[in-house]
């Protein structure tokens, strides 16, 4: 009889092993098929980024460089906007602004280390993280060009 009841012990934990292990393959599966885009690996996404990932870089305009529908929140908070980039201060280490070019910025009016530019939204935080780049702010007063 011990030997009976030791069997349907190691019967019955095997059978709680085996149900535990599909109720987690299928959670898995659930997860990776909730996933967006179609992304089969939720580990290989890209990392969302931080406010610390783009210094300088002013709260507002960090929120609309990692919004879904960047334009729309510019229009919204009534933000100049000029070919699809959007008119931000740039404060920078001295008054060289030929880095620019790298970035696709249409470069405005500029006093000493004080710059307003019109800079591509998905580009704000790349411009934040370049050494010229000391800060990026909203303007305080637009220049319409």
């Amino acid at each position: 009889m011990r030997r009976n009841s030791f069997s349907w012990r190691i019967l019955t934990m095997s059978l709680l092993y085996l149900v535990a292990f599909i109720i987690f393959v299928a959670a898995c599966q659930s997860r990776l098929a909730a996933s967006p885009a179609g992304n089969a690996s939720p580990t290989l996404e890209a990392a969302a980024l931080q406010p610390a990932d783009c210094p300088g870089l002013d709260n507002r305009l960090f929120q609309l460089s990692q919004a879904a529908e960047p334009l729309k929140l510019a229009d919204q908070w009534q933000l100049k906007l000029k070919d699809g980039r959007v008119q931000v201060l740039l404060i920078l280490t001295d008054e060289d602004v030929t880095f620019l070019e790298d970035f696709d910025v249409e470069p405005g009016t500029q006093a000493g280390e004080k710059i307003q530019v019109f800079a591509p939204i998905p580009q704000l935080c790349d411009l934040a993280n370049s050494p010229h780049v000391l800060a990026i702010r909203l303007p305080t007063q637009v220049f319409i060009q």
